[in-house]
């Protein structure tokens, strides 16, 4: 099986079943809500699959070791399956009994998997793909992502109103055992891991640690996740809690308006994405001084949203946040694609991603609170310094990401 067919059926395989969770965390959302009547019981839903993602990143690198990607892919594809059929088929006896711990457990358990699975993939792309053809497919990965996402969120909403809440779900299933199918398709053309000896040499704390040491060691990659964590912490302005206030108090607007300011941000992460993937050698050759440039608009664009109060410009400036946003995005992500090779990549993905949950943890939690106290237009300022002083780091390391500026 050839490198593109492989590519192929991962990309249809994972858009299959991102459609899916968004679809179903929607749908549960929705369900859970009704079943309860209970905003802060449905609000649990968010909260453990985030914690659970959190967990199951610390916790890939173990199996990393012990398995080969393409293994993974599958088994952890095949485990959701398994696992949403269960979900399905008691989902409603659950809910009737009043069982909602259960169907959180195994939301959880659902999400582990996904997190074994997000690391794995963007770790087995750079073995599918020419090296001179990262930036075009991450960015083409990155606005199928947003597509999916957007679309489910939107579906997710419709199908539930127009056909119920159990033909949608039998409908994610479908999508799921797609998913399934396809990534049995999938072969790693460097399938050659660590010995089982050399496995069995490697405790389990090393296995954890392994991912960390190589980001801390590689100059690089430690720039890009410190940039991580300082814009990380700003991201919790962008949960519900804190924008519905934002729309109603500094924009004076109803509800309406904060669907319009997600719609324009994931609009603009949508056409980042396409434009990167469009413009991908220009990109290559330039990633250095992108990702300054884009941490620059990105931050100016956040504090004119902070102090800004017209309603149609708010949309406009998300819209265009979503641009340099994006583009910064693709470019981490090739960033570490083309530093790391080998079994250390889902390991340094696994970093990231763990950095990402643990920070955006913090932050919707900071942030609420801060909104409460001190101000809606407050923590979008905050949120615009966060990001400044990201773009500061990265201007002090300025010789350093030139380098990366070299295709």
């Amino acid at each position: 099986m050839s490198r593109l067919t492989s590519f192929r059926c991962l990309w249809i395989g994972q858009t299959a079943a991102n459609l899916a969770d968004t679809l179903y965390i929607v749908l549960l959302i929705a369900l859970t809500y009704q079943a309860t009547q209970s905003a802060i019981l449905t609000a649990l839903i968010p909260i453990v699959t985030m914690s659970a993602q959190l967990i199951g990143g610390l916790l890939t690198p173990l199996v990393i070791d012990r398995f080969r990607l393409t293994t993974l892919l599958w088994s952890s594809q095949l485990g959701k399956t398994l696992l949403f059929t269960t979900l399905l088929l008691f989902l409603h006896a659950l809910f009737d009994a009043g069982w909602l711990s259960v169907v959180l457990g195994l939301m959880a358990v659902f999400s582990l998997l996904d997190a074994v699975a997000t690391p794995t993939r963007n770790g087995i792309v750079p073995r599918l793909v020419e090296k001179s053809e990262l930036v075009k497919v991450n960015g083409w990965l990155a606005s199928t992502d947003r597509t999916v996402q957007l679309a489910g969120w939107a579906m997710g909403g419709m199908l539930y109103a127009a056909v119920g809440a159990t033909f949608s779900l039998w409908l994610c299933l479908g999508l799921h055992v797609l998913a399934t199918l396809l990534m049995f398709g999938v072969r790693d053309p460097e399938a050659a891991e660590a010995t089982t000896a050399e496995q069995q040499k490697r405790s389990g704390f090393q296995s954890v640690k392994e991912g960390w040491v190589t980001v801390w060691r590689l100059p690089l990659l430690r720039l890009v996740i410190l940039m991580d964590v300082l814009e990380v912490l700003a991201e919790g302005v962008w949960i519900g809690a804190v924008m519905i206030v934002f729309v109603q108090q500094a924009l004076g607007q109803d509800e309406t308006w904060f669907g319009l300011l997600n719609a324009g941000y994931m609009a603009g992460m949508l056409l980042g994405g396409m434009l990167v993937s469009t413009f991908s050698k220009w990109v290559e050759t330039r990633m250095g001084l992108l990702l300054l440039l884009g941490s620059v608009v990105y931050a100016l664009l956040n504090a004119a949203f902070a102090v800004n109060s017209i309603a149609w410009l708010a949309v406009l400036l998300c819209l265009l946040m979503g641009l340099p946003h994006q583009l910064k995005a693709v470019i981490q992500q090739t960033l570490f694609q083309s530093q790391v090779s080998g079994r250390l990549l889902p390991k340094v993905f696994s970093v990231k991603m763990t950095v990402f949950n643990t920070g955006f943890a913090l932050s919707a939690l900071l942030m609420s609170l801060l909104t409460d106290v001190v101000g809606v237009r407050f923590v979008y300022l905050l949120a615009a310094l966060l990001i400044g002083l990201a773009t500061l780091l990265a201007w002090s390391k300025w010789k350093l990401l030139k380098q990366a500026s070299v295709s």
